[in-house]
């Protein structure tokens, strides 16, 4: 059987044991921690946290102001083109020409 048409888990040996992914040994608490420590490491934690969801929001914020001025631009480049060609037509005597002018 082809490697890619295995699923994932099945290329890959599963840690049966916390103690046996590098990962979560590296992500555990020191053994001899004390509790002035453990409090000191929570409390950077949840600061770290909060800092991490005011990031999250503020980029939600700047996609969505990115949104409404791209579509305020585009807006505005449609009422440019409108009102050039209503100002061209009032000064113009004979009618309206017969291709519309590009608007600088």
């Amino acid at each position: 059987m082809a490697l890619a048409a295995r699923p994932f888990h099945a290329n890959h040996a599963p840690f049966l044991d916390s103690h046996d992914d590098p990962l979560a040994r590296a992500l555990q608490p020191p053994a001899d921690e004390s509790p002035d420590e453990r409090a000191a490491r929570e409390q950077k934690q949840r600061e770290a946290t909060r800092i991490s969801h005011e990031i999250d929001e503020d980029i939600q914020e700047s996609r969505k102001a990115f949104e409404r001025r791209k579509k305020a631009i585009k807006i505005l480049l449609l009422g440019e083109q409108t009102l050039f060609l209503a100002f061209f037509f009032a000064l113009s005597s004979s009618g309206p020409p017969s291709r519309p002018p590009v608007a600088p």
